[in-house]
C-alpha cells in the first residue's frame, strides 16, 4: 500500500518516467519510457522537480525536527 502511496505521489507530481505495473508492462511502454528519458528536455524538467521536491522536502524536516526538540 505504502508503494502504491508513493508511486502515484511521484507520477502526479511527474518526478520520474512512471510506467505502471512491471508485471503488464509490454515492449512498446518501455520503449517510449527510454525514449523519454533520452531526450534533454524531459531529463532536465524531471530533475529540476526532483530539486524543488527534495528541497521543500528538507526544508519542512528540518522545521519539524527543531519544532520536536521543544516538545
Amino acid at each position: 500500500r505504502k508503494q502504491i502511496e508513493l508511486y502515484n505521489g511521484i507520477k502526479k507530481s511527474k518526478l520520474a518516467i512512471c510506467i505502471d505495473d512491471f508485471r503488464k508492462l509490454n515492449k512498446n511502454q518501455l520503449l517510449y519510457a527510454v525514449s523519454d528519458l533520452s531526450k534533454d528536455e524531459i531529463k532536465n524538467l524531471i530533475q529540476q522537480r526532483q530539486k524543488k521536491a527534495i528541497g521543500n522536502q528538507m526544508q519542512l524536516r528540518y522545521i519539524s525536527l527543531f519544532k520536536n526538540l521543544w516538545n
